[in-house]
């Protein structure tokens, strides 16, 4: 008897345990009720960089005079772009290339030709400056020279300059979804609790591919953070 007795009461006790720390569970869910939100700030950029890489090349049967002839080309290109208020700082010339090649002659013998190459990099802050030197690049191969122009890369360099103002665009945006689930669910948002954000990327500004360099001049900067609200 005394043993159905104990476990009557035992029962009773985890029932009442359970029942106290249910409502214990509940009211600290109320007392740390939330609503997290993600927002989203965006500003267009314009890139502050642009790297430009093209080369030139020379051939002939005589090492000595192709030699002779990239030597021309580069000082000829060298005063073209001063000439345009671009920096020696900004151009860097590579190391010359050499190749042999093997060249079938009139008389169907083969000869040594050699082609020399080299690469020209313009690294500079005056993005239009070279950019239209970039569509000019026709008046060195009106001079003779071999001048084989790629496309150039624009690069944005100073995201620390924009994070703060699109973190505030960001938190507003957040603040703003937040407002609207708490008028439709009919809370009130208390304060911030907690705040994580993502990070600042640069892309293409037609792309969502990330990026800090690209075909494009024009460029997007954008960051997600992440707002958790207590409730009143």
């Amino acid at each position: 008897m005394k043993s159905v007795i104990s476990t009557i009461v035992l029962g009773i006790a985890l029932v009442l345990v359970a029942l106290i720390l249910a409502d214990t569970y509940k009211k600290r869910n109320r007392l740390k009720k939330t609503i997290n939100v993600v927002g989203m700030g965006e500003k267009e950029v314009y890139a502050d960089l642009i790297i430009w890489e093209s080369t030139f090349s020379r051939k002939g049967k005589v090492l000595q005079e192709v030699q002779e002839q990239l030597s021309n080309d580069q000082r000829d290109i060298t005063f073209y772009l001063k000439e345009h208020q671009v920096h020696s700082s900004e151009i860097r010339y590579s190391a010359i290339d050499i190749q042999s090649l093997p060249i079938e002659n009139e008389e169907g013998e083969l000869e040594t030709w050699y082609e020399l190459s080299q690469s020209i990099v313009i690294k500079s802050r005056m993005v239009d400056k070279i950019d239209t030197l970039v569509h000019r690049s026709g008046d060195l191969i009106e001079q003779g020279i071999a001048f084989d122009a790629q496309s150039p890369q624009y690069y944005f360099t100073q995201a620390k300059l924009v994070e703060s103002e699109i973190v505030a665009a960001a938190t507003e945006d957040a603040r703003t979804r937040a407002e609207k689930i708490a008028l439709t669910t009919g809370v009130d948002l208390y304060k911030v609790e907690s705040i994580e954000m993502g990070d600042l990327e640069i892309a293409e500004e037609k792309s969502s591919v990330q990026a800090d360099k690209g075909s494009s001049k024009l460029k997007k900067a954008s960051m997600r953070l992440q707002l958790e609200f207590s409730l009143k």
